[in-house]
């Protein structure tokens, strides 16, 4: 792990950790919630089932998975913790460093950069509310949220496991 996750309380607990990866062509970040097994073994986002699931429904529509710039809110494995406001705050340099580079490639390809939060604990982490903020209490899921932190507009999404799980309303 780098030595940015010594400050966060998963730091001896949380296992692997995944990098931003992607090309951020398409000029759209999405975030996921925090790695699997399988993530956690392959050192990337959004690469099981669920992940799997997703990029293959985006394929039939002519979307590569490539086009993307991927990272997770948080960067390891929790493996059963729950997300504390501590752990989204000490992963955020994370997130932060993920949607300045995708600004970049935006910058260069003239496009509006647009981050996809892919569920809650993610999409709290993107806009950096806590979880009693009001925003949470409302239908915010398929709406565009402004970031005053990232200076850049946020959509809130599903994640892809609850696909899987029969939620596709």
């Amino acid at each position: 792990k780098p030595s940015g996750c010594a400050r966060c309380p998963f730091y001896r607990t949380g296992t692997g950790f995944a990098n931003t990866h992607g090309t951020g062509t398409n000029g759209v970040l999405l975030v996921s919630e925090s790695l699997n097994d399988h993530e956690e073994q392959e050192g990337m986002t959004l690469t099981g089932s669920a992940g799997y699931g997703f990029f293959q429904r985006l394929k039939r529509l002519g979307v590569e998975r490539e086009e993307f710039l991927i990272t997770s809110a948080i960067s390891c494995h929790a493996k059963g913790h729950r997300i504390s406001s501590d752990v989204l705050d000490a992963c955020s340099d994370y997130v932060r460093a993920a949607a300045e580079q995708l600004k970049v490639i935006c910058k260069e390809k003239g496009l509006t950069p647009v981050i996809v939060a892919l569920g809650p604990i993610a999409f709290r982490q993107v806009m950096g509310i806590r979880e009693d903020n009001p925003l949470l209490k409302v239908d915010y899921y398929g709406y565009p949220h402004w970031s005053d932190k990232l200076a850049c507009w946020v959509y809130a999404a599903d994640h892809p496991m609850m696909l899987m799980r029969g939620n596709t309303h």
